[in-house]
This record gives C-alpha cells, structure tokens and sequence, in this order.
C-alpha cells in the first residue's frame, strides 16, 4: 500500500486558520493533545471562535497542524479507517455540528531509516530528554509493512505528520476537498 503525508492546502492561501479549541469549562487546550496519536478523554463538545481572516475550508487547521474538518470530511475518514481516528466534535463561532477534530490514535513506527533523511536528537542537544527520538525527518519514506495496514497513523516519535493511506487520499481527493495537500511518502 502506498502512504502520503498531509500537510496545509497550498493551494488556498487566505484559509482559516483556526485558534486553540477550548473545553465546556472555558479552559483552553492545547492542540498538541489532539496530535500524539493518543485517545482524547476530556469533556466534549469543544469550541472555538470563529477566525475573522480567510476562508472555511474542508480541511482546516489549528497549532501544531492540528486538522479541523467538515463532519463529512470526519465521516468519510471513519468510513475507512474506524478504528485509526477519534471524532471530536467542536463548534465553531454559533455553529453547531458542523465541525470536528478527526484525533488519529494510530501511532506505528513506520519510517524506512534507510530511505528517508533522519536526524535524531542526542543526549547533547538543547533537549536531551528526547535523545534518541528524530530530530528531522526529511524525505519521508514510510515502510508500509511496519503499518500494520493502517489507513490513518502518525509516526511514533514524529507525530506531527499525519500518514494516509492511498485509499484515503484517493477519497479525499475525489471528494474535492479543500485545505490539504498531500506528498508521497513511498
């Protein structure tokens, strides 16, 4: 199976972009929750202010490339992949169920070593709490074998990229959505 990563839509250059979603209690969050790859547990629904620059998107994005999406967008994501994401509803301005955080909780360590240009972090660096794990990861290849068939994932150590498969990306680019871009991760 081939994999892609997601990155921001190029293609739309006044798009949202969204602020830090807040719980039912007011606290804001911080994005980064949604973007590890682990199972949200707070209170729903969340919310956020509606951005007063750009263009709504199918696919939009918060700190951290944290993707908000269309409920469409969400269903069609848990249509393929169930059990690799987390639909987290959020309003956005007065909206209601129009919006969510597709949270992938699929996490492999999936990057072909060999094939892609890595850096790792050392016990050296200005952050040696996280010697060992990738520092850069440059001309991703993701080793499809090591997926387990994951349609949606992110990459154990490298978490802000989110990784789809190519059936996933075939059905978002079909479907015409706005906000994403994809580049080959094979």
């Amino acid at each position: 199976m081939k994999y892609y990563a997601s990155t921001l839509g190029s293609h739309v250059p006044s798009a949202w972009f969204m602020p830090a979603p807040q719980n039912p209690s007011g606290e804001v969050l911080d994005p980064q929750i949604f973007t590890r790859g682990f199972r949200y547990e707070g209170e729903i629904p969340l919310s956020m202010t509606t951005p007063t620059r750009g263009v709504p998107q199918d696919v939009n994005w918060a700190g951290r490339m944290m993707p908000v999406v269309r409920r469409e967008i969400g269903e069609l994501l848990e249509a393929i992949a169930p059990s690799d994401i987390q639909r987290v509803p959020v309003r956005v301005g007065n909206v209601e169920n129009t919006y969510e955080i597709p949270n992938v909780i699929t996490r492999r360590a999936c990057v072909n070593e060999s094939r892609s240009r890595v850096r790792f972090w050392t016990a050296d660096s200005y952050r040696p709490d996280l010697a060992g794990t990738y520092k850069v990861v440059d001309g991703l290849v993701i080793d499809a074998d090591r997926t387990e068939g994951a349609h949606l994932l992110r990459i154990i150590n490298w978490e802000t990229q989110i990784i789809l498969s190519q059936v996933v990306r075939d059905a978002l680019v079909e479907r015409g959505t706005t906000g994403i871009d994809f580049f080959e991760a094979f």
